[in-house]
């Protein structure tokens, strides 16, 4: 195997590892709850107009738009149980020169080496408090339902889950935790996997998908992302 070739493959596999690394969901911070940006407990800023809608669900399941001011939940929602995000992390380009927040042609224009070319979409639930009626889809473009009440586990303890796009069964998504970079599951032809919950404390699960795109001259792949996150006592 030449060198230009291991180059790129290495290129290619921290690409891979680059965007799994990151997402964005919401957390409480104080009495507020806030929405970050970045991997594990390494956050970072980001563009605020890239929040593209959140929502707030009661315990019947019936959901409200909410506003934010930069980054921060605002409004009444103090009969929230589960929040919802929905991130649109745009146009990105990974270059010989590294990660590149650029369309394809602002890409090609600048003379830049393109190795992959993605639009990035990401997904959120936050579970405050838990009813079986969240156990079923909630209509997420691109979703991971918990198939039990996350908050009654212990660290050491399994979690089922249901990854799903478009409300069918995505097969071969790579599952990662907070604490891990690489994939601790797959799913299986059904959109089924088992998570062992590694800690106490706050739990961020996620599941990562890719799916080519057409008729779009910004970008050859769909990146998608869908998390859950709960906090473990």
């Amino acid at each position: 195997m030449n060198k230009r070739l291991i180059f790129f493959l290495a290129i290619i596999f921290m690409a891979v590892s680059q965007v799994s690394a990151h997402d964005a969901w919401i957390q409480k911070k104080g009495d507020n709850f806030v929405i970050v940006y970045g991997h594990g407990s390494k956050l970072e800023p980001y563009d605020f107009s890239k929040i593209k809608d959140i929502k707030a669900y009661d315990v019947s399941g019936n959901s409200k738009k909410v506003s934010h001011k930069e980054g921060e939940i605002i409004g009444a929602v103090h009969d929230a149980i589960i929040f919802t995000l929905f991130f649109d992390n745009g146009y990105w380009v990974n270059t010989t020169d590294g990660w590149k927040n650029l369309t394809k042609r602002e890409a090609l224009q600048k003379g830049l080496q393109i190795v992959i070319a993605e639009r990035s979409l990401k997904f959120h639930k936050y579970f405050l408090k838990w009813a079986e009626n969240f156990a079923k889809p909630l209509g997420i473009k691109y979703e991971i339902i918990p198939l039990k009440n996350p908050l009654l586990l212990k660290a050491g303890d399994s979690l089922p889950i249901k990854v799903l796009l478009d409300g069918k069964p995505v097969e071969n998504a790579s599952i990662s935790t907070a604490e891990s970079h690489d994939a601790v599951a797959k799913t299986d032809k059904d959109g089924l996997a088992n998570v062992i919950i590694k800690k106490t404390g706050f739990c961020l699960i996620s599941a990562f998908t890719e799916r080519q795109i057409e008729n779009d001259p910004d970008a050859d792949k769909l990146y998608l992302s869908a998390n859950i996150a709960f906090e473990i006592k």
